[in-house]
């Protein structure tokens, strides 16, 4: 099979007939999410200033779904990696163009399920980010980490967490009427 785009970066121009990628995020005026889904998939994120370079981004088979901050700083990125299976990744946008990934970001997540509930994750179908939101000002991104358990017939499992974009600190939160 092979990839159904291809994009000459170097001229930023498309070959006759060719599709252009699909644009996950557009944040106009700053920078757009490409994506290219096929049997060699890319990802990527293009800064509208013609003096930033393009910055790969780890590509999967399915289309990352992407949730920019309100100050325009971090990126949150849902993303299935197989059957049953999701991960979230998260990415500071510096103002130099510089993009960074917190690395462990999922891990210190299902850490903080595994401390506060009785099936671990590892024990999960179906894991995943039922929602995210982003505090204001930016401050706190709030997630709520969700998973079924295989073995009853229980419905999917919740847990709402926040992730504090200063000290990296993640913590189950409790759910008000006001919460997001």
């Amino acid at each position: 099979m092979k990839p159904t785009f291809l994009v000459l970066a170097w001229t930023g121009c498309l070959p006759l007939g060719a599709a252009p990628p699909n644009v996950a995020l557009s944040c106009e005026g700053r920078f757009q999410i490409l994506q290219i889904r096929g049997e060699h998939p890319k990802e990527w994120l293009r800064f509208e200033r013609p003096e930033s370079s393009d910055v790969p981004l780890q590509a999967f088979p399915w289309p990352g779904l992407y949730f920019l901050s309100p100050d325009g700083r971090w990126l949150c990125r849902m993303q299935k990696v197989g059957s049953g299976d999701a991960i979230a990744m998260l990415y500071q946008i510096e103002s130099n163009g510089r993009v960074s990934e917190v690395l462990g970001f999922d891990a210190q997540l299902w850490k903080e399920w595994d401390a506060a509930t009785r099936v671990k994750h590892l024990a999960l179908f179906h894991t995943g980010i039922a929602s995210i939101s982003w505090s204001t000002p930016t401050q706190l991104l709030h997630l709520t980490l969700s998973g079924k358990d295989p073995a009853t017939d229980a419905p999917i499992m919740e847990l709402p967490i926040e992730y504090d974009l200063e000290s990296h600190q993640v913590h189950s939160r409790t759910v008000t009427s006001d919460s997001p």
